[in-house]
This record gives structure tokens, C-alpha cells and sequence, in this order.
């Protein structure tokens, strides 16, 4: 675990959350199976924490992880899929047009693009 470390963004939200919830380091490295010393170092950036620990540590703080990243990946999946069937609906309207109409609408489209 890496000593030298500076104190991350995430450090310091981690921090600021269980100070809000007026969770002390004692009762918040207990949960986790920390010692408090063990957790301070981590808390001031002093120490990584592996990822099993450190979701240990958000769930306690109430942050499910995994749901998060669920909820972000089914976001984004979602705007694939939107952008996938705008996609599509602008290649079926532009093979609709005559052929003598297309051709300006590529131009315009390539010079877009770049």
C-alpha cells in the first residue's frame, strides 16, 4: 500500500461524508474491519485501500457502489441506444430522397464531421 500519497478527492468526500453523518474514524474503521489509525492514513491520503475495503467503506457511509455503476452503465446503454435509433431514422430519410438531393446532404454531413 502505497505510502507518500496526497489526499484525493475521493479521500477528503469520503471524509466529509462520515463527518456529516457524525460517524467517528473509530466507529467507521470498526465497520469496515479497520483499525482507526489504519483509516486515518487512508482518510489524509496517506494509504491506498484495496477495493473490497474500500467498498466495505462507502457502503457503511450508505453509497452502494455497485448500484451506482449499474445505474450509470444502464444510463449509458440507454443513450446508445437512443443515439443507435437516431442513427438509424437518419439513414432511412436520407435513403428515402432522390439521389440528385442526397449528395448535397453528404456534403454537409462530411464537413461536419471533419
Amino acid at each position: 500500500m502505497g505510502e507518500g500519497k496526497s489526499q484525493t478527492p475521493l479521500n477528503h468526500l469520503v471524509k466529509c461524508l462520515a463527518k456529516d453523518l457524525k460517524i467517528s474514524q473509530k466507529d467507521l474503521g470498526k465497520a469496515v474491519g479497520m483499525t482507526p489509525s489504519h483509516l486515518s492514513l487512508y482518510l489524509n491520503g496517506k494509504l491506498d485501500l484495496q477495493s473490497k475495503k474500500f467498498t466495505q467503506l462507502l457502503k457503511t457511509l450508505g453509497i452502494n457502489l455497485e448500484e451506482l455503476l449499474l445505474n450509470h452503465l444502464n444510463q449509458l446503454s440507454e443513450e446508445a441506444c437512443a443515439d443507435a435509433h437516431e442513427n438509424h431514422l437518419l439513414v432511412h430519410k436520407i435513403e428515402q430522397l432522390p439521389r440528385e438531393h442526397r449528395k448535397p446532404i453528404l456534403k454537409i454531413l462530411e464537413s461536419l464531421a471533419g
